[in-house]
């Protein structure tokens, strides 16, 4: 077909072609020379190392300024909420995507001979990497958590202190104010 029809064809390509034994192989070094790998290992440990420095400095400020104000408690109870909450965060999420890693390995090896093994380790990343995100979620929550957990109760019911319904099951008194109204409206003694 190709005397008739001059251009390409492509049985051209399967043909063997005179001097050349077998398959073409392309070798490569790796893509990164050792010691590229080793300056850029470094260099990333020094820039962890700056961040994590430059971090404990602002932290040992915030710590001294609090500490000649007498209030160290002002330090400590958002940090070790932060830290508690991101432990929650990172094991609550981890946790549950690392529960689905043999479901993930199973899948894979039935459709490669290695693919269980690339689905543990990527398993693994993905529960780290879940966890991370979960964990630090929950560490921007601690306004909340400490404002939820500090809650005191004032004695009146909820009822009591809401506005009334559009059809309530009796009017209310005209005289005299509630006990949680009178409460609110006297004025507090100062120490």
């Amino acid at each position: 077909m190709s005397e008739n029809f001059p251009g390409f064809d492509p049985a051209d390509l399967f043909r063997r072609q005179p001097g050349r034994r077998g398959p073409r192989v392309v070798r490569s070094g790796p893509l990164l020379p050792r010691r590229r790998r080793i300056l850029l290992a470094i260099a990333a440990v020094i820039v962890i190392v700056l961040i994590v420095a430059f971090s404990l400095v602002d932290l040992r400020v915030q710590y001294l300024f609090l500490d000649n104000l007498d209030h160290t408690n002002v330090f400590w109870t958002p940090l070790v909420a932060k830290i508690v909450l991101f432990i929650i965060g990172f094991l609550l999420a981890g946790v549950l995507v690392a529960l689905n890693i043999p479901g993930f390995a199973a899948a894979a090896g039935a459709l490669d001979r290695n693919g269980a093994r690339v689905a543990v380790y990527a398993g693994i990343a993905l529960a780290v990497v879940s966890g991370i995100i979960a964990g630090s979620w929950f560490a921007g929550q601690w306004q909340d958590v400490l404002l939820w957990g500090g809650r005191r109760s004032s004695g009146c019911s909820a009822r009591s202190r809401s506005r009334p319904s559009a059809w309530p099951s009796r009017p209310p008194p005209r005289t005299s104010r509630s006990r949680c109204a009178r409460r609110s409206a006297a004025p507090r003694a100062t120490a």
